[in-house]
């Protein structure tokens, strides 16, 4: 699958250019670049530029990342937690690539220690435990 993406020109008065334009660029754009989560997720988009800086609505988009144990990306660019660290995301374009980096910092929330309950019998010893 590639990913198309609807472009509209910015501080140009040229439109988007027509199929078959050279592509010049490719950025990646997406809301938080930071998961507090395994299994979380970011949608990403890629925006494809000519030479000239319009937009390539018709670029086909593939997606890759440099670490898909930590974070997988799919190939319509949704980035997935996967275990803590950073990976970077690359989007490429007719050869020409853009990418940002993702760190994956998982947050715990909330702490469970259970104890069999013949191991702590009196007060002061020191039970054994497993936090989970």
């Amino acid at each position: 699958m590639t990913l198309v993406t609807g472009l509209s020109s910015c501080g140009t008065t040229e439109g988007p250019t027509e199929p078959g334009a050279v592509v010049a660029s490719v950025a990646i754009t997406s809301g938080d670049q930071s998961l507090s989560a395994l299994g979380g997720t970011v949608q990403l988009s890629a925006v494809v530029r000519d030479a000239n800086g319009n937009p390539i609505a018709s670029a086909s988009v593939q997606w890759a990342s440099s670490a898909a144990a930590v974070v997988s990306v799919s190939n319509t660019g949704l980035a997935a937690a996967i275990a803590n660290g950073t990976a970077d995301i690359t989007a490429t374009a007719s050869g020409i690539s853009g990418s940002v980096s993702i760190t994956v910092a998982q947050v715990g929330t909330t702490l469970t220690i259970t104890s069999p309950p013949d191991t702590v019998r009196a007060l002061g010893l020191v039970a054994a435990a497993t936090a989970h």
